[in-house]
């Protein structure tokens, strides 16, 4: 899976980065100001309705992916406290980044039980697949937050 590791890498860097001690609390600061938090706002959605428009599909993900990731963390300070939310939270990043591995697995496996359909219009199935591949990478990356090494690398914890 190169295509996961190649669209994946970048934002492992970021996160890597948004962690790393000198760099964190300036950033967490400048992220909390309300003139950010709208600047963001602003930015994420013009990115989600024409991004492609003004650039390349590839930079328009990638930069939809990062005006997400830190106006979630931008707007964190207006969300109340919640052991979901906060379990949620910790868990966000690696979710979106295990998803696309689960997701491409399941829809290879569906291809090779039916190759003969394309699966157009079948909604339930993919609601399924969303929830079956939520859960799957929820499980991942619970797996991967008990390996402290490994925790600390990725997810900052």
């Amino acid at each position: 899976q190169l295509s996961w590791i190649i669209r994946c890498l970048p934002y492992i860097f970021v996160a890597m980065l948004l962690n790393y001690p000198s760099l964190k609390a300036p950033l967490n600061k400048r992220l909390q100001e309300k003139g950010c938090t709208i600047a963001l706002l602003i930015t994420f959605v013009l990115i989600a309705l024409g991004g492609t428009l003004i650039l390349p599909e590839s930079f328009s993900e990638v930069y939809l992916g990062y005006s997400a990731l830190l106006l979630a963390v931008s707007l964190s300070k207006y969300i109340p406290e919640n052991h979901l939310i906060n379990q949620s939270g910790l868990y966000s990043f690696g979710i979106y980044l295990i998803h696309l591995i689960v997701v491409e697995i399941l829809i290879i496996l569906l291809n090779r039980m039916n190759p003969n359909s394309t699966f157009e219009g079948a909604t339930l199935l993919f609601v399924a697949i969303s929830i079956f591949s939520f859960i799957i990478s929820w499980l991942v990356t619970s797996l991967l937050m008990k390996r402290k090494s490994l925790s600390r690398l990725m997810f900052g914890v």
